[in-house]
């Protein structure tokens, strides 16, 4: 029995013997939202749970993990209504810190930045990037 896979940007094929019984779980297909930052912005609105943005208005710092360049997330849909957000619960930009969370990858230099955050957020937003070797920090 051979089964076709999604891996990264392509596929790879599984030929199992036909003696197993095997389901193929596919996750549903859900279609894009009509409207990005409209649906960011209703689901920060609107968050599950008890807890909303303006529970920490005061805060004195917060940190906000955006994924590294090795993942393909849209922070330009992203971060801008979150920011935004926190502003209006009375966090102000001078206390929060965006961190590129790169795990074991190699830290992201202040180049890289733009390729993952929107340049009016890096106007505004320290930028600094995890690094796993740094024992100090």
């Amino acid at each position: 029995m051979k089964f076709t896979l999604p891996y990264g940007r392509s596929f790879i094929e599984a030929d199992l013997p036909d003696n197993l019984q095997v389901d193929l779980l596919e996750p549903p297909l859900v279609p894009p939202a009509p409207d990005s930052l409209s649906a960011v912005r209703s689901a920060l609105d609107e968050p599950l749970g008890a807890l909303r943005l303006a529970d920490y208005a005061g805060a004195r710092s917060v940190a906000v993990a955006v994924n590294d360049k090795t993942r393909p997330v849209p922070m330009r849909y992203l971060l801008p209504p979150l920011l935004e957000k926190l502003a209006s619960a009375g966090i102000a930009p001078g206390v929060v810190t965006l961190i590129a969370a790169v795990g074991l990858h190699a830290p992201m230099t202040p180049e890289e930045f733009p390729a993952i955050i929107p340049p009016q957020v890096l106007l505004r937003y320290p930028v600094i990037s995890h690094d796993a070797k740094d024992g100090e920090n």
